[in-house]
């Protein structure tokens, strides 16, 4: 499983992957510290998870990873403030 959220997000995210670490130690926060967030998503396959968080204005990175991921088999789960979230339609 995998969590992201950039910018306004980050915090909620990290919150969500950090509850969720108790449960499941393997969840990864994506996050951009080395500058490589996209490769985070190298070993993403179908069965896994990736959980977007995401709020208005929407980045456009945040959706370029969804449709990565969700090219790769994973299941995308979108939690947003708004119906209009681009990486909604992958969910």
């Amino acid at each position: 499983m995998f969590v992201l959220g950039r910018r306004t997000a980050y915090p909620p995210a990290f919150a969500l992957a950090y509850a969720l670490r108790k449960a499941r130690p393997s969840v990864l926060m994506l996050d951009d510290v080395a500058g490589a967030l996209e490769s985070h998503l190298d070993d993403a396959c179908p069965g896994d998870v990736l959980v977007i968080i995401t709020f208005t204005p929407f980045g456009k990175l945040s959706t370029r990873l969804a449709q990565r991921a969700a090219a790769a088999g994973t299941h995308i789960v979108v939690i947003t403030d708004s119906p209009a979230a681009p990486a909604r339609a992958l969910a």
